[in-house]
């Protein structure tokens, strides 16, 4: 599962979708939180862990500290990344990172901490 901080070109084409109503076969999904989902965009194959794991603490934790930033979980594995940065600023993703792994549901973590990807 992918989450990112959307730019302008992805709400531009959120807004398109809007307006022509055309179905688009795309990997999103939408928590239910008109807020994050308008800041964030979260991709995956699996509805009901992004449910569980966006739940309003994680929700609060991705709006209040990792805009700009994009995160993967895969089985165990957790990426952290954005673009360039200048070493000063690499403390911000850092302090993001480890807020989301803070914020990880609890339960998620006793059930997922064995999976392994392929």
């Amino acid at each position: 599962m992918y989450v990112r901080h959307k730019d302008w070109v992805t709400r531009l084409a959120d807004e398109i979708d809007r307006i022509d109503h055309l179905h688009h076969e795309r990997l999103e999904i939408m928590t239910g939180d008109r807020i994050f989902d308008e800041s964030f965009e979260v991709l995956g194959s699996d509805g009901e862990f992004a449910h569980r794991m966006f739940d309003p603490s994680m929700r609060r934790v991705l709006l209040e500290k990792a805009k700009g930033y994009a995160f993967e979980f895969s089985g165990d594995s957790f990426i952290a990344y954005c673009g360039l940065l200048v070493p000063e600023e690499l403390r911000w993703l850092c302090s993001a990172a480890v807020a989301v792994l803070r914020a990880i549901p609890e339960e998620l973590l006793d059930r997922y901490a064995s999976f392994e990807s392929a």
